[in-house]
């Protein structure tokens, strides 16, 4: 397991680094700052994070450390653009928070140009309707609402009767 301790590191356990110290940054335990970085952690397949987590905490992996395993211009936006992310997870950001993101845009070497197109990146996709592929979008009609459920739910039957079926698993209450 590769760790940021060490000389060689991947980009994105930098950039789980960078989204943690953003989840610490205001000295609260924010479950919805937590579940961001498990979310991020997830989707980048880091098994890490339980280990940078613990070093960030231990004061043995700074800051500028993080940063300077962000070689990339695009790696050093997307940290920003992350870090931005989790402290705006639970709301507005705090004076900590932004005194934070102050000085990561400082260590990324991000003008202001920059810093302003990720967050307008981030704004906009806060500010974006959720939607899934095969999911309908929301209307705000009851009526309307329900059939598409139905529809919804229908299609999914069907898409998966269509399919082999799979054995049940052993842990299934049903047989």
């Amino acid at each position: 397991m590769t760790t940021l301790a060490t000389s060689t590191t991947t980009s994105q356990d930098a950039l789980l680094a960078v989204c943690l110290f953003a989840a610490f940054a205001d000295g609260e335990k924010s479950d919805a700052e937590r579940e961001e970085v498990r979310r991020l952690a997830d989707e980048f397949g880091s098994e890490n994070l339980p280990s940078i987590s613990r070093q960030i905490l231990l004061r043995k992996l700074p800051l500028e450390s993080v940063v300077a395993n962000l070689a990339e211009r695009e790696d050093r936006l997307l940290a920003y653009e992350m870090a931005l992310g989790v402290c705006e997870v639970n709301g507005s950001i705090t004076p900590d928070e932004q005194d934070f993101l102050d000085t990561l845009r400082r260590l990324l070497n991000l003008g202001e140009a920059e810093s302003r197109t990720a967050e307008a990146s981030v704004d906009a996709l806060a500010l974006s309707p959720v939607s899934s592929p095969g999911l309908p979008a929301a209307t705000s009609d009851p009526a309307e609402s329900d059939g598409m459920i139905l529809k919804y739910a229908f299609s999914m039957v069907h898409s998966k009767s269509s399919q082999k079926p799979s054995p049940p698993s052993p842990s299934s209450p049903c047989r």
